[in-house]
Parts: structure tokens; sequence; C-alpha cells
């Protein structure tokens, strides 16, 4: 009689330090084994590089901002031809620059970033030049319209952050100038932004799972979920707060795109950090709830009802925190699915 096992091969499941805490949780490794584990995972030498390109990034965009400041604040001490012939040069060099280096290296990366900050410097100060009278949704729309095609080619996380800010600009101006919305419009205003970063996120999700290599790094994840979840949590607590029938629809955004942040950064890719988030953004809901329900049968802020507001806001941040703890521990969804993938049957 034929007994099947399964065996793992372990050249299948990825070593990352969320695997190395979960065997120090379950006691199957000590706290030196743990240490020497993340020392091989994340050499100290990476930080150096890692430095060397956060200070390159940062130098970059101190140099951009002091051209900006430097034609604000000289603004009339030049002619109309230096302030778009400078602009127009400095963009000039930076493209030459990113094509000189080319945009597998870093160095041409960011110059070309300089040329995308440098476009919205030339809209800004041409409209001011010229005195063109168009709104400042229309600067932010073109903007993002024109470094589009650079985003795409220089696959470079910072270039397409300020494509998203720029985007995120010219959507909420032309919510509130051209009137899209009535009423409370910055409810339904951080719906609309939620769904945008949210598509973005989404986009970005399914370009790790089909192997774009400069989009594998975690920390181009956490900044969008915490943007999504912001921007979910204003229609949430302004319903707790003031419910009208014109929210129903940013609420329900809301509620359903936290929930779905919560089951997906759990079971379906692991991600503490972001999974943390979504249960702040749920800790913080259920807060908000009992602060309503408390404050409203009670004498207001007495000294009674703000301690027992302690204690809740203690337990619950207590409980989140045990919750995350426990999820810690559970085998994550991903690797089980890669364990079965590379398992082999003998019999």
């Amino acid at each position: 009689m034929s007994e099947e096992t399964t065996t793992v091969d372990l050249d299948k499941i990825p070593a990352t330090r969320q695997q190395v805490s979960r065997l120090y949780f379950a006691g199957l490794l000590d706290r030196e084994a743990r240490l020497y584990a993340f020392e091989l995972l994340n050499p100290r030498r990476l930080w150096t590089v890692w430095a060397s390109r956060l200070l390159l990034v940062l130098g970059a965009a101190l140099i951009l901002a002091g051209i900006i400041f430097f034609f604000a604040a000289n603004w009339n001490s030049f002619s109309g031809l230096v302030k778009l012939g400078g602009i127009e040069a400095g963009l000039v060099l930076c493209l030459a620059g990113a094509w000189l280096y080319g945009l597998e290296r870093l160095s041409g990366k960011v110059l070309l970033l300089g040329a995308g900050v440098l476009v919205g410097v030339f809209l800004a100060v041409f409209g001011q030049v010229y005195q063109t009278g168009a709104d400042a949704w229309d600067l932010f729309a073109q903007w993002s319209a024109l470094i589009f095609g650079w985003v795409l080619l220089a696959r470079f996380v910072p270039l397409w952050g300020v494509w998203l800010v720029v985007t995120n600009l010219a959507v909420s101006l032309f919510v509130v100038q051209a009137g899209f919305l009535r009423g409370d419009a910055e409810i339904n205003l951080a719906a609309i932004h939620a769904v945008l970063n949210g598509a973005v996120l989404i986009a970005r999700e399914l370009a790790c799972s089909r192997g774009v290599s400069w989009l594998q790094g975690k920390w181009t994840r956490l900044p969008l979920v915490f943007a999504v979840l912001y921007a979910l949590l204003i229609p949430v607590l302004a319903s707790i707060f003031d419910y009208e029938q014109e929210y129903v629809f940013s609420l329900l955004i809301g509620l359903g795109g936290g929930a779905f942040i919560y089951w997906f950064y759990r079971f379906r890719t692991r991600d503490m950090w972001c999974f943390s988030a979504a249960c702040l953004f749920w800790t913080l809901i259920v807060e908000v709830c009992v602060a309503r329900a408390v404050f409203e049968g009670s004498q207001g802020g007495d000294a009674p009802t703000l301690l027992f507001m302690a204690m809740v806001t203690i337990g619950l941040f207590a409980g989140a925190c045990w919750h995350v703890m426990k999820v810690l521990k559970e085998p994550a969804a991903e690797t089980e699915k890669t364990t079965a993938a590379g398992g082999e049957k003998d019999v």
C-alpha cells in the first residue's frame, strides 16, 4: 500500500524578513539566528547604496526647489524672455543629460524627473507672463498630460509620484472650480481621490504580479495604501458625524474599499505594514462610532465620559495590536500557494 507524501522544494519559497519573523515567533529560530538571517537578507553595505541614491534624489529635489523659489523671489527683476528662456534652457539640459546618461542609470532618471518638474514651472511662468486666464486645473491637467509619456518611459517611481500628485491636484481643482459637485463637495471629492489612487494601486499590484522589477520594492506600495485609506476615511467619518443622503455612494466606497484592502493584504498578498494601516483604519472608525454614541448620550465632556473614552481608546488599539501580531504568526497565503505549486508527490 502506497502512501502519498508531499515534499517541499525550499528553492521555490522566497526568503524574506516576514518568513524569518514567522519562524522566530513559532519558536523555530533563536534570537541570534534571526539577526544572522536578517544580515544575510539585507547586508549593511546595501545601506550605503540606498543612502547615496536617496541623497541624489534629495539633491535634485532641492535644486529644483531652488530654481522655483529663485524665479518667485526675483519675478520683477527679469523680463519675460529671460524667465521663459532660462526655464527652457534648464529643460533642454535636463533632457540632454537624460539622453546622454540613459534611462537605465539613476542619474538619467533623475535628470528626466527634473525635466518633468520644469515643464510645470514653464507652464506656470508662461501663464503669468502672457496672462492666459486659464483655470488652475487646466495648468495641472496639461502638466500631467505632457509628462505622461516620460513617466511611462522612465520606469522611475519618484517620477510616477510627481505625476500622480499633479494628476490629483488637477482632479481636485477641476471638481472645485468647474462646480462638478454641489454641496459638501469635499466629501465626494475624497471618494474620487480614493478611486483614482486605488486604480493606480491596483495597477501597481497587477504589474508586480506579472514580474515588473522596478515596482517590486514594498516602499512603492505603502504611500499609495496610506493615500487611499485616508481618502476612504473622510466620507466614512463625515457620515458618522452628519449623515446625509448624498454621502451614501461615497460611504459605500469608503467601507468597501477599506474592507477590500484589509482582505487583500491579509489573505491575498501579505504585507504587514499595509495590513496594519487597514487595521488602524477600522479602529478609528469604531472609535468614532463609540465616541458619537457616548457623547450624544452624556452631558458632554464630563470627567467620567472622558475617562471611559480613554479606556475605550486603549482597549481598541491594544486589540488592534494583538490582532496584527496574531496575523503575523499565521502562514502567508502566497507562501502556501508557492509551496503547493512547487511540491512534488512521491509514491
